[in-house]
């Protein structure tokens, strides 16, 4: 097992965690439901006990108490419960309800990754690639990124694509990092779409296409990725009109397919 390093979680690691709430409370618990689920969570039910913490981790038919809502959704996970995981998961790492310790944070985190929770799995991932709270472990960032990439995450397919591209963690495969970018991009993800642009172009680990390398473009500077632009500019000066007339086309018709939410 790996050892927890000293070092703090980065902040954005800590806030994807900490957002990882149960059911995203989007129903709202009356006063007389919330005492039904108290009475079924101290019965051992657990998810009663996953309800009753999102109901306090928001205020929904209680006063919002944090230190009540990690109790529950602890106690959910002590069941096995792999979202409730999460959450008390985040709720370590932020401090909030609980004392801010990275060890109690990515314990759960393993735990819900164990369990199948694909949201924790590409996060131990993240965490093991970069060395956030555990000691940097590219074959376990392998691991756990591949587990969740295989579920349809996005996030896990995009990152997997850069530990074959960049041989780290793996021998370095072009077409399997083509193949993981490709199913990130076509559910939206801008890092994938950026990369395919590239790859079409240069034929890495895919056969030359302008056109597919043109609307791959296209799509990664629309989602925010700046390197696209010059790429765009270079393809613009290189395709026939037509051609750039079909890549805006295709552009223009994409609509990310989503796997995973």
């Amino acid at each position: 097992m790996s050892k927890h390093s000293n070092l703090p979680l980065p902040m954005s690691f800590l806030i994807k965690l900490g957002t990882f709430v149960l059911f995203t409370a989007t129903s709202c618990f009356g006063a007389e439901n919330v005492e039904d689920l108290r009475i079924k969570a101290e019965n051992g039910d657990v998810s009663s006990q996953a309800s009753l913490g999102s109901a306090y981790f928001y205020g929904l038919g209680v006063a919002k108490d944090l230190p009540q809502a990690a109790k529950w959704m602890r106690l959910a996970a002590e069941q096995g419960n792999a979202v409730a995981c999460s959450v008390i998961a985040g709720m370590y790492a932020v401090g909030e309800g609980v004392p801010q310790d990275t060890g109690e944070c990515i314990k759960w985190t393993t735990k819900a990754s164990e369990l199948g929770y694909a949201r924790s799995q590409v996060l131990l991932g993240g965490a093991y690639e970069r060395g956030w709270g555990v000691e940097k472990n590219l074959s376990l960032a392998l691991k756990w990124y591949s587990c969740a990439a295989e579920k349809g995450n996005a996030k896990a397919q995009s990152s997997l694509g850069s530990l074959y591209a960049e041989g780290r963690g793996v021998e370095t495969s072009y077409r399997d990092a083509a193949k993981w970018f490709l199913k990130a991009a076509t559910q939206g993800d801008a890092w994938a779409q950026s990369n395919l642009g590239l790859y079409f172009h240069l034929g890495t680990g895919v056969a030359v296409d302008e056109i597919e390398s043109y609307k791959w473009c296209l799509l990664a500077r629309s989602n925010g990725r700046p390197e696209a632009s010059e790429r765009i500019k270079a393809l613009e000066a290189l395709l026939t009109p037509d051609q750039l007339k079909e890549g805006q086309k295709r552009a223009s018709e994409f609509r990310p397919v989503t796997e995973n939410p």
